[in-house]
């Protein structure tokens, strides 16, 4: 719980009041309480006045409470978003750098409040929205980021509430007005937000959310399809979101893929799959992640099916073929039920329908399904098919995948959405097959009397408003008997319909958010699995419920219930979960009608309880949960709902400690060792918080500790409960807070060997370790010190704390080497380091000195330091390494502060890449250069980028000097100044005069600027040049005292600028040089409108230039054209038109002085643009002379016009035009009619996508039939994505095409003719599906082929490679349909997957005849028994769930080439070793993999004779072996069996992973003679690897490496004997991740390593010995590396065992993993004691 700052300052206010009226009030009462006149009379004038002081306190008192009348006292604080990692995948690309780069632009710039981002569905907008989240939250641009999406039918109070939950706010069930008020208070308690909406469908009011104008320091980024949508909602600025280009789409498909893509077999299909994707990035993602290591035949099978739903969008293309290359069935099963469940998608709901359903046929337990589900779940996403949310409860399917997938479930699901009209149920053979049915019944007037749908088992039926009353008739459940799930959201049910009690096979029954009458039936649904009543309303929980025996899951959560009947829960003694959150008060009432705590201990199958116990002493003494994993328990008045937080610990118990409460400790002694997050309060607790703490078994698992308000805490746990030389270890513990604990004295009470004189002061002293803490808050407690002078192994405490928070504290402490350092809210603060000494004056003291430093540090944010002079000495130097990485600085409200940068730290802060000052009230230079000897001076090239200066009143200089070339500064690229007054210029001249990379500088609200740059004196008569070759944008706003940009003589070049905004600056006396050779300019209404009422002769420059002119952003309903305007640019070439609300471009009579000057108005125009002009009903109408006014016009573009119906009167106009492109013009019904089509004589390219409502292309007038139209230049006619099209024209005219040579026809599904008419196209020779596709169609001539295409099947051909997949019937004789058809002696690769009916592949008489046969691939068929394969090299097994045998015996020898290559993967779950196989084919295997089987414990099955391996494994001669994801794997070879002969002899390679149950790697009698390479990875059964009869046998051995193995201590096992063991030919030794290694070997060996040239010991924070000789000295290595890429350099003078133990201290002693270090609300002088060290 955080105090709110104003709320904190009012507090200090009064305890200082308090504190200093105390002391005066003594005194006069004691005083008043003397007497006078020898004691007989009372001293009245001391009485008098203290009656007096009393009466002033009240005054002074009253108005503190009037002061402390506060709307928000306390929030909670929540931990920071999840905005992600970085996302370069889209972003890298060129189409998307500028929109990224803008975005980041308008975030740092204060002028803009709202950024809109829009393009179509599939482009990436959401990536990019959320990377740019990232970014500002990575840079600290806003202390905070939230990311929220938006349904397509907006729902104003979720969106309120996820955007709350991000600030720990519960808005409860108030109207949206209240709940808008309480988030704007709330906003007005943060400096900086930024708040993403995301997939904004329709426009909404921000006003609403609690977003208002006037939260200057609230940004809101918005992301829609539309940008309608975003101009309806006023955004600042746009941006655009287009398709990826070809090269683009190739880059992130290879990618994603790799590198294999560029084999000339896969390139080839690649190039035609991307092009099916249309530059969609979600559509590129998915295929490539379909397609991702699957083989060439698969490619071509996804190019068929991609090919055959042409009809379809590029994106359904894309996520129907990742959807059907899904591994599994449960993967499509819960792919579809997530479309049900709208945009946002509750994991917890989902996991309920899985179950329900049944899809995991083989899980009965919940926790169980629910890891199941949550791998589901990422499975998904990494096909792309689902993403991550706002929260980790939740994850989102967007709306276009959501859509293809309900498309892909076609007639068997019903979705019915809020907004969605229903105007009646589909007829009666769809519901009788519908098998889900999800409605919004919103705008539902009645349901049926009965629901008829037999094969249904999913039914969800809600509102969006909690209380909606619909009818059920008494009947409606009768025609629903398989029904598995039924969810009622937000329903008012008085009584539940009697046929209910049919439901036999109802697994789940959702009643949530309902308001509740008589629920007693539910009791009758006896194979009831899950019930939840999640936030409903209803007054009992009747005993009937108690009758549901097989209930696994009861929620009860946030519901209000006033009773829960005695003996229900006691019942359930299936119940695995409970939910009770929210406060339960009448437990145990008096009359006996309610539960009580102690009927939970029946539950002993209890896995999850959420439970609110107000009282603890209703709680039962030997209370225990003996089988529970996760828990949230509250205990005690001291804690609410509302103080927990969603992202807490699975494993969370708080309780409010009393001294009569020990009836609590058998419950708690339980619980705490497997809780890992604890919170106490101690209002009401003794001296010491607990004796629990101090025993460590009870803190194993502990990673959060909080302590609260224990006003008579002096300690948190017993010392004398700790042995002596022994320590009290929290060896998970991240995070750990103590809070208003005023007389806590030292976190351990004094030991039984006492207290040194070294420690007495300490907050932590010897006898407590935290290894892993993180986190560590201190707030509102009084010890002096933190940890103690002197203390040993300080690393220790503090090598991995990343956040050290002190509030109202003070303290000393030392942390040399960090990256991140903020110090904010420490008004009292000037020094970092305190000195006994001589102290300099207030004046001259410094945050840092000579006494501090920090090589690694990369950023530094200094806020709220009221009385910093000065953040460096300009006459002390700092440590030379210091600040030497620093890359951001980021210094505010520092209002004594007078400079940022002295001279002598340029030098070494040169690194510096973002430099942000802001609301600095005195600040009066940035880079100080008075003290800069320019006689010695020695040049600095600084990498200072961007520089932003912001509300600093006093700054008269950012640079205080012109460095004359000492500093050059000539990477910057942005520089922004605003709202500085006292500022008369920005650069110095020499500075000016070197920005080669500067390409925005942006100078507004300063009022005092009085020209850019600064004369350079005594260089009256000299001209200076000015050359800013990569400005691109020049920003000048309301600068009234602007006179010149150089006051000396001078020219300028700017080369680049395209935007060029100069506004307000009224005493601006000279033309600025330069700009007259801009090319393109986008101007505003408001900017035209400026320009207009200005002289032409005054920017003629300007005007002559340009030839590439944006309209934008007309937003008055009333908007007229600005022809006239038009008329100034002589040069113009292109116009483009964008967002605006023009009806018409031009009048009906164009108004000029006379006709020769119409007809050279806008001649020189050859492109037009028309882009978001959503009421353009005319571009103009019929009788304009517009042949006069665009006579040369050559390209129109027409973009997203919705009211535009036709194009014809315009187009008649354009005797010049070439190239028409017509897209998204939804009420658009024809492009041109037939008299404009005659017109058209030079029309060569003609492009139309995307117009829904488009039936034709030329459109016949009136009833005659056209004559003949000769289209006589048109090369090229695109349709595409045109839902209505029949034809190009339905009119009987005639038409000649004597040029037409490309015909591209895309999803236009109900074109079956090209022309009723006579046409002629006699260059034409093909039909593409798509523009450069290889793909063409042609049936002599263009009307067959469209009928061809009309009526197109795909086939499947191929004779080298066959697939069989998904054919449930599939049986073993599959093959004689096909014998005959398909030559088996061709196939060189068979693929066979998802057959779930298949027991045999290939018969013997086939095995023969499959000659060319290479590779074999089987995965997921369900009941194959055997698998019989002829000649092949490789041969890979995976997912074979009912596999008993491998090869047949009824095939001879002589049909085998015996498989170098064997991988069984996924073997059923009966399987204890590996299946029984031939002899001849194990012969000759080379490489054997085996992984991913779960009961797998022996490789080799024993039979027969004692230790005889059965079967063939016995002849095995390989010589690569992996085994991977075997957990129950317990040995290789078990030292019962015979000899392995050449088993292990020929091993080359031995690669073991993920095998926790394998303790001993082989027995002692295996020999590895020819072993070269051995790897073992997450092996945590192991203690030591080899035994010392083994290691000898290495002498082959070049590669060691062991990693991630938690319980190895060495790797050669000791044993009584001794000798010499030689690894002669080892080159590398990777030791890594180890913690309980303590050697390589400590038994009396001596190692030979004579080959040894790397050794990489990383994270062996044990390893202090290598072995247990002395004087080990490989002659070869040089080095041990502490990772791959660090080194730590060998002292030749040195062995080995020395080296490890340096390197022991070494890490030991560093302070080197120290990340981040935050201060906050501090009033302390001075930040650590040197002498502290």
């Amino acid at each position: 719980m955080l105090v709110d700052m104003a709320v904190r300052a009012w507090l200090e206010q009064v305890d200082k009041v308090i504190d200093g009226e105390v002391e005066k009030v003594k005194n006069l009462e004691d005083k008043a309480e003397s007497r006078c006149f020898i004691g007989l009379c009372p001293n009245l004038k001391s009485r008098y006045l203290l009656s007096k002081k009393a009466e002033e306190d009240a005054s002074a008192f009253g108005q503190l409470i009037r002061q402390g009348a506060f709307n928000i006292v306390a929030y909670i604080d929540v931990p920071e978003p999840n905005v992600g990692v970085p996302s370069e995948s889209f972003k890298a690309f060129d189409s998307r750098k500028f929109a990224s780069r803008g975005i980041m632009e308008a975030l740092k710039d204060g002028a803009i409040q709202i950024i809109g981002v829009y393009g179509m569905a599939g482009v990436g907008k959401s990536v990019l929205v959320k990377e740019a989240a990232r970014e500002a939250h990575e840079l600290k641009l806003f202390d905070r980021v939230v990311v929220v999406g938006v349904s397509p039918n907006p729902d104003i109070q979720k969106i309120q509430d996820d955007i709350a939950e991000v600030f720990g706010l519960e808005l409860g069930e108030m109207s949206t007005a209240a709940r808008s008020r309480r988030l704007y208070a709330r906003f007005r308690h943060e400096k900086r937000i930024l708040i993403v909406l995301d997939d904004i469908r329709m426009s909404l009011d921000l006003q609403e959310l609690g977003i208002s104008g006037d939260l200057k320091g609230c940004k809101t980024l918005l992301a829609s399809r539309s940008a309608d949508v975003l101009v309806a909602m006023d955004t600042d600025i746009t941006f655009e979101i287009g398709s990826l280009t070809d090269a683009e789409s190739w880059d992130l498909f290879k990618n994603m893929v790799g590198d294999r893509v560029e084999t000339p077999e896969l390139k080839y299909i690649a190039i035609k799959v991307i092009k099916k994707c249309a530059g969609l990035p979600l559509a590129i993602a998915a295929i490539a992640k379909a397609l991702k290591d699957k083989h060439l035949l698969e490619w071509k099978t996804a190019l068929q099916q991609l090919q055959r739903s042409e009809t379809r969008d590029a994106l359904y293309r894309g996520i129907k073929l990742s959807y059907d290359f899904l591994e599994s069935e449960e993967l499509k099963q819960i792919f579809l039920l997530c479309s049900l469940l709208g945009h946002d998608v509750y994991i917890e709901c989902l996991l309920r329908y899985t179950m329900g359903l049944g899809i995991f046929h083989d899980v009965q337990k919940v926790e169980e399904s629910r890891n199941r589900l949550l791998a589901v779940i990422n499975k998904l996403k990494a096909a792309s098919l689902l993403h991550d949310s706002y929260s980790n409860e939740h994850f989102n399917m967007i709306d276009a995948i959501c859509h293809a997938a309900l498309a892909i479930a076609d007639n068997r699901v019903l979705v019915l959405k809020p907004a969605d009209d229903f105007d009646h149920w589909p007829d009666e053979e769809r519901m009788e097959n519908l098998q889900s049915i999800s409605l919004r019944f919103d705008t539902i007037r009645e349901l049926p009397a009965l629901l008829n749908c037999p094969q249904l088992n999913f039914l969800s039926m809600g509102s969006n408003r909690m209380g909606f009353s619909m009818n059920m008739q008494p009947d409606f459940f009768k025609g629903t008997p398989n029904l598995r799930v039924l969810n009622l959201a937000n329903m008012h049910l008085s009584y539940l319909p009697p046929s209910i009690r049919l439901l036999e096979h109802l697994r789940t029954l959702s009643l949530d958010g309902c308001v509740l009458g008589d629920i007693a039936i539910v009791g009758e649904l006896l194979n009831l699995e899950i019930l939840s009543f999640l936030g409903s309303d209803i007054e009992v929980l009747p005993e009937e419920i108690g009758r549901l025996l097989k209930l696994k899951l009861l929620d009860l959560s946030y519901s209000r219930f006033k009773t829960i009947s005695a003996g229900v829960l006691s019942r359930l003694i299936r119940l695995e979960e409970l939910d009770m959150s929210e406060r339960f008060d009448p437990w145990g009432a008096e009359d006996g009608s309610n539960a009580t705590p102690a009927e939970l201990m029946a539950l002993s199958s209890l896995t999850a309880l959420k439970v609110h116990i107000p009282d603890a002493r209703s709680m039962p003494k030997d209370l225990a949960f003996p089988k529970l994993r996760r828990f949230k328990i509250l205990i005690g008045e001291a804690w609410t709902w509302w103080s927990v937080d969603k992202n807490e610990s699975s494993r969370t118990l708080k309780l409010e400690l009393d001294t009569n409460t020990d009836h609590l400790d058998f419950l708690v002694k339980n619980l705490l060792t497997t809780t890992e997050a604890l919170y106490l309060d101690c209002r009401k607790g003794g001296k010491i918080v607990s004796d629990e703490l101090s025993i460590n078994g009870g803190l194993l698992h502990l990673e959060t500790l909080h302590i609260q308000k224990g006003l008579e805490v002096q300690y948190v746990i017993n010392g004398n409960d700790i042995a002596v030389d022994d320590t009290v270890q929290f060896p998970l513990l991240q995070s750990l807070t103590l809070e208003d604990l005023p007389e806590l004295i030292s976190f351990c009470s004094e030991t039984k060997r006492g207290f040194g004189t070294l420690y007495q002061l300490a907050l932590f002293n010897e006898e407590v370790e935290f290894p892993c803490l993180e986190n560590l808050v201190l707030s509102s407690i009084n010890v002096e010190r933190i940890w103690p002078k002197q203390l040993p192994n300080m690393a220790d405490y503090t090598q991995n704390l990343k956040s050290l928070t002190i509030e109202y504290g003070d303290h000393s402490i030392k942390f040399p080497k960090l990256t991140l350092l903020e110090i904010l809210y420490c008004p009292t603060l000037q020094g970092f380091v305190y000195k006994e000494e001589k102290e300099p004056s207030s004046d001259q003291r410094a945050l840092f000195d000579e006494k501090v430093a920090f090589p690694s540090l990369e950023r530094m944010n200094i806020s709220n330091l009221r009385n910093l002079k000065m953040i460096w000495h300009n006459n002390q130097p700092s440590p030379a390494d210091s600040f030497c990485k620093l890359k951001i600085l980021e210094v505010e409200e520092c209002d004594q502060l007078l400079t940022i940068f002295p001279s002598n730290l340029l030098g070494t802060c040169q690194g510096l890449q973002t430099l942000m000052v802001s609301y600095c009230a005195n600040l009066e230079q940035v880079f100080e250069l008075e003290s800069l000897s320019i006689r010695e001076k020695q040049v600095v090239a600084t990498q200072l980028r961007e520089l932003n200066v912001f509300n600093l009143p006093k700054l008269k200089y950012i640079w205080s000097k012109d460095p004359l070339g000492a500093f050059t500064f000539s990477n910057l690229y942005v520089v922004k100044v605003r709202l500085c007054d006292s500022l008369k210029n920005v650069f110095p001249a020499t500075v000016a005069r070197n920005l080669p990379q500067l390409e925005a500088l942006k100078i507004i609200d300063s009022c005092e600027v009085e020209q850019i740059v600064s004369k350079v004196e005594g260089t009256a008569t000299v001209p200076i040049t000015f050359e800013f070759v990569r400005l691109s944008s020049l920003v000048l706003r309301d600068l009234p005292k602007l006179e010149c940009f150089y006051p000396g003589k001078h020219t300028t070049s700017w080369p680049t600028l395209n935007k060029l905004k100069v506004h307000n600056c009224i005493s601006l006396k000279e033309k600025l040089q330069g700009p007259s050779k801009i090319k393109e300019l986008s101007l505003t209404r408001d900017e035209i409108a400026l320009m207009m009422s200005q002289s032409q002769s005054t920017s003629m420059n300007l005007y002559n230039e340009i030839k590439v002119l944006k309209v934008v952003n007309y937003h008055d309903e009333s908007a007229i054209f600005p022809f006239a305007f038009l008329q100034r640019f002589d040069k113009l070439e292109k116009l483009e038109v964008i967002c605006g609300k023009f009806k018409e471009l031009f009048p009906n009579e164009v108004q000029v002085a006379d006709k020769e000057t119409d007809a050279q108005t806008l001649q020189q125009i050859k492109f037009l643009k028309l882009s978001e002009l959503h009421n353009l009903r005319h571009i103009w109408k019929q009788g304009s002379r517009t042949n006069q006014i665009l006579p040369n016009l050559e390209t129109l573009e027409v973009t997203n016009c919705g009211a535009l119906i036709s194009c014809g009167p315009a187009l008649a106009s354009f005797q010049s035009i070439t190239t028409l492109e017509i897209q998204e013009c939804q009420r658009m019904q024809n492009v041109f009619t037939s008299s404009t089509g005659q017109a058209l004589a030079h029309l060569a390219v003609m492009r139309i996508r995307e117009c829904s409502v488009l039936t034709e292309i030329l459109s016949v007038e009136g009833e005659e039939a056209t004559g003949g139209i000769i289209f006589r230049e048109l090369k090229c006619l695109e349709l595409d994505c045109l839902w209505s099209l029949t034809s190009f024209c339905s009119g009987n005219g005639t038409f000649k095409f004597p040029s037409l040579e490309q015909v591209i026809v895309r999803q236009c599904p109900r074109m079956e003719i090209f022309c009723s008419g006579a046409f002629s196209t006699p260059k034409l020779k093909s039909v593409q599906l798509s523009e450069n596709d290889e793909m063409e169609c042609w049936d002599g001539d263009l009307n067959s082929t469209i009928q061809q295409l009309y009526n197109k099947k795909v086939g499947y051909n191929g004779l080298e490679y066959l697939e069989l997949a998904r054919f449930p019937e599939l049986m073993e004789d599959w093959s004689l349909s096909i014998q005959g058809i398909i030559d088996f002696k061709l196939l060189k690769t068979v693929e066979i997957y998802n057959c779930s009916s298949l027991r045999y592949i290939f018969s013997p008489s086939m095995v023969k005849d499959l000659v060319h046969l290479e590779n074999l691939e089987i995965c997921d068929c369900k009941i194959l028994e055997e698998v019989a394969f002829p000649s092949l090299e490789k041969l890979a097994i995976m997912d074979m769930k009912n596999l008993k045998r491998i090869s047949s015996d009824q095939i001879s020898e002589d049909s085998f080439c015996r498989p170098k290559v064997l991988k069984l993967i996924g073997l059923p779950k009966q399987s204890t070793s590996l299946p029984p196989c031939t002899p001849h084919l194990i012969s000759n295997l080379q490489e054997l993999v085996v992984g991913k089987a779960d009961n797998l414990r022996e490789l080799f099955q024993c039979e027969g004779a004692p230790g005889e391996i059965k079967h063939g494994w016995a002849q095995a001669r390989f010589s690569k072996l992996s085994l991977f994801k075997l957990p129950m794997l317990t040995h290789i070879w078990e030292e019962g069996f015979q000899q392995p002969g050449e088993l292990f002899q020929n091993l080359i390679t031995l690669k073991v992973s993920e095998c926790s149950a394998l303790k001993i790697l082989v027995p002692s009698s295996v020999s590895f003679t020819n072993l070269t390479t051995l790897e073992i990875v997450e092996c945590h059964g192991f203690l030591n690897l080899i035994t010392p009869s083994t290691a000898k046998s290495m002498v082959q051995l070049q590669t060691l490496k062991i990693s991630h193995c938690e319980l190895i201590t060495e790797i050669v096992a000791p044993s009584g004997e001794d000798g010499i063991i030689s690894f002669l030919k080892l080159k590398y030794i990777g030791l890594q991740f180890l913690p309980s290694l303590t050697s390589f070997c400590s038994g009396p060996f001596t190692f030979d390593f004579p080959a040894l040239d790397k050794l990489v010991v990383r994270d062996c924070p044990n390893l202090e010995k290598f072995s247990m000789p002395d004087d080990l000295k490989p002659q070869n290595l040089e080095k041990v590396c502490l990772s791959e890429e660090e080194n730590w350099h060998w002292v030749r003078a040195h062995n080995l065992n020395t080296t490890i133990k340096d390197l022991h201290s070494a890490q030991k002693s560093s302070n080197h993993r120290v990340k981040e270090l935050k201060i906050k609300q501090w009033s302390l002088s001075h930040f650590w004691d040197p002498f502290d060290e």
